[in-house]
Order: C-alpha cells, then structure tokens, then sequence
C-alpha cells in the first residue's frame, strides 16, 4: 500500500454501514445517507448556581483542591477550569489573568475562619474557662510561664569557688521549704 489515503475505519462495526475517513475527518456516505459523528469523551463538565454555592462553602469549612475535585467528580485541573469560569468576574472582575484555585480559596475560607472565630467567643464568652484562656493567649499575649529570677550572692563564705552549680541550686531550693537548712538532700516526694 503506496502513499494512498488511508482506509475508512467503521463505526459500529461493519453491519452499521456508517464509515469515518481519519484523512479527512469526515463522515462517509452509507446506505442510510450520511451520518453525523457522535461526539467522543466523557461530556463536559459544568457548573449550576448550586455548584457554585457548593464549592463557596467547601472552601469556607477548609476543603482541599484534591477533596472538592472528588466530590464533584472532577480533576483538580477541571476545578481550576471551572473556578476560573463561575468565578473570576466575582473575584478580580478587572483583571483578565486566570483565577486559580489559591485564589478562590483565600477569598471563600474567610468566611469559614470569621464563623470559627465567632463561635470561640460565644463559647468564651458564655463562661467557658478554657476558651477564655486560649483567647488570652492567642490575642492578648497571656502565658501560663512563671518568671522566677534567681540570683546569688557571693559573700565570700564559699572557699571552694569551683563548686557545682548543682549543688548552689540545691541549696536555694531546700532553703525555701521550710524545716530545711538548704545543705540535706531533698527527700523523694
């Protein structure tokens, strides 16, 4: 077989009589006329006002690309398409570059972090002790450190001058219990 055309290729095997020409792209005449090509793949994804609501709030609850790609049955690449479809006049209405899905999420899971916030200081603010600590620590700078300031004083009654600090810290802590002279070892509590 020389530089010819190549041969048709049948669609729905050779008892439909319907023939394809790769060459041409192009149906061929049958005995039943001429047949338009069915199209081929799985049909394009698309996006309802629902959808669009849906996404909004898997973003604000903190969903993953991978997550909502599989809830709606899509590639993560197919979300980005459809991101950039239903949603870029709403988020950069004057800009012409795509919107990515980083994008869309920063914007959307605000939303998720403003509620979250709300709901600790409901629950802080209607007597709940740890909440309110953990807001104190988070917005007001708060701890739980204890800042003991330790000094010591050489006056001169110690003659060994390479003595452990161990042995000084002993000292001050039996020092500070009472019934001790600070030079016994603590007993196991």
């Amino acid at each position: 077989m020389g530089g010819g055309s190549p041969l048709p290729v049948p669609l729905g095997g050779p008892a439909a009589g319907v023939f394809f020409s790769p060459l041409y792209k192009k149906n061929l005449p049958s005995k039943k006329g001429v047949v338009p090509i069915a199209k081929r793949g799985r049909p394009a994804a698309t996006w309802t006002k629902k959808d669009v609501d849906m996404f909004k709030r898997m973003c604000s609850r903190f969903g993953t690309r991978d997550g909502i790609a599989a809830i709606f049955g899509i590639s993560p690449k197919t979300l980005n398409k459809l991101i950039n479809e239903h949603l870029h006049d709403e988020i950069k209405p004057d800009d012409d570059s795509p919107l990515t899905f980083e994008e869309a999420f920063a914007v959307y899971s605000e939303a998720g972090r403003q509620a979250l916030r709300e709901a600790q200081f409901e629950k802080a603010l209607s007597g709940n002790s740890t909440m309110l600590i953990w807001l104190g620590k988070q917005y007001l700078g708060q701890n739980d450190n204890k800042d003991i300031a330790v000094s010591v004083e050489d006056d001169g009654s110690n003659e060994d001058e390479e003595a452990p600090l161990y042995d000084i810290a002993l000292r001050f802590l039996n020092a500070k219990k009472p019934g001790r002279t600070g030079t016994e070892m603590p007993a196991e509590d």
